[in-house]
């Protein structure tokens, strides 16, 4: 089993830029890079992955550390299955090597991190693997993977 989201692609366009903070990636990032499994398959399906599901939880993402990141983030339960929503209006600057991940907070965890997000804005959905339980965490967080640092943090309500 994956232990990373599944990411499926309404959007696109990619432009990169830095993300500042320290050079390098932390010994944590590291070790999760080791134990973790990151998918960077992409899966193109119709928006009707997410239709008529429930969304569980949502908020808005507010950018960190100089960042630029705008927009909506819903989790949707749909059957067995739970879907990070980005929405329509998500927008980011060019930071390398962002993932999006749970937290509490502006903490970061790191057993959450996705795949790469490639995208700078539009709508985008990821399924997340069963061993992710977004109720154990407050917040959405788009993660500087490369500076270990938070590119924006969504409290989610």
């Amino acid at each position: 089993m994956r232990n990373a989201f599944i990411p499926i692609i309404l959007a696109s366009s990619l432009t990169l830029a830095a993300c500042g903070g320290e050079s390098g990636q932390s010994k944590a990032n590291k070790e999760a890079d080791n134990s973790t499994s990151v998918s960077t398959e992409y899966v193109t399906v119709a928006h009707s992955a997410v239709e008529n599901g429930e969304t569980v939880s949502s908020g808005v993402f507010s950018g960190r550390n100089d960042h630029i990141v705008t927009g909506g983030v819903s989790v949707v339960s749909k059957g067995d299955k739970t879907f990070l929503v980005l929405a329509e209006d998500f927008q980011r600057d060019g930071a390398p090597d962002p993932r999006l991940g749970f937290g509490n907070g502006e903490e970061f965890d790191l057993k959450t991190m996705s795949a790469k997000v490639d995208h700078e804005a539009g709508a985008l959905i990821y399924e997340l693997p069963s061993t992710v339980t977004t109720g154990d965490h407050d917040s959405v967080i788009l993660w500087c993977n490369k500076f270990s640092v938070p590119l924006a943090v969504a409290p989610l309500g």
